[in-house]
C-alpha cells in the first residue's frame, strides 16, 4: 500500500518523541501558548520597542533642556524689568506730562507684577494637585486662542 504506515505493527506505541527510552516522559508538560522560536516579527517588534525607547529618552532630554532655556530666560526678562522699574523709579520727570507717564508705566509695570505673582501662584498649585496629564489639559485650556 502506497503512503501507508512503514511500520503498521509499531502504530500503537508511538507517541510525540517516538520510541526513544519508553516514549514521553511523565514530567513532560507541554507549554502549547509559549513559543520559543523568533521569526521576524518578533525581531522588528524588539527593535521598535527599543527605538522608542530611545525615542522617548531623547524627547525627555529636549523638554529639560527647552525647560532650562525657559527658566533661563523667564530669569534673565525678571531682571530686566528689575532694572527697567528701578530707573523709572528713579527718574526726575521735568513736565507735568513726562509724570503722568511714568505714573501710568508704574502702575502697568505693578499690573504686569501681580499678573505674574498670580500666575507663579497657578503653577504652584497645579505641581502639587494635578498629574501630568491633567497638567497637559488645563495649560492647554489657559493657552491663549490664536485666530
Amino acid at each position: 500500500m502506497e503512503g501507508g504506515e512503514p511500520f503498521p505493527e509499531d502504530h500503537g506505541r508511538r507517541d510525540i518523541i517516538g520510541n526513544i527510552g519508553g516514549g514521553t516522559p511523565k514530567s513532560f508538560v507541554p507549554e502549547y501558548g509559549k513559543s520559543t522560536t523568533k521569526d521576524a516579527g518578533d525581531l522588528a517588534e524588539a527593535a521598535s520597542e527599543a527605538q522608542a525607547k530611545k525615542n522617548k529618552a531623547a524627547a525627555e532630554a529636549e523638554a529639560k533642556e527647552k525647560a532650562e532655556i525657559a527658566k533661563a530666560v523667564a530669569k534673565e526678562e525678571e531682571r530686566k524689568f528689575q532694572e527697567d522699574k528701578k530707573k523709572l523709579i528713579e527718574s526726575k520727570p521735568e513736565t507735568m506730562a513726562d509724570r503722568e507717564e511714568k505714573e501710568a508705566k508704574l502702575k502697568e509695570m505693578a499690573g504686569k507684577e501681580a499678573e505674574k505673582k498670580k500666575e507663579e501662584a497657578v503653577e504652584e498649585v497645579k505641581e502639587k494637585v494635578l498629574d501630568p496629564a491633567e497638567k497637559a489639559a488645563v495649560a492647554a485650556e489657559l493657552q491663549p486662542k490664536k485666530e
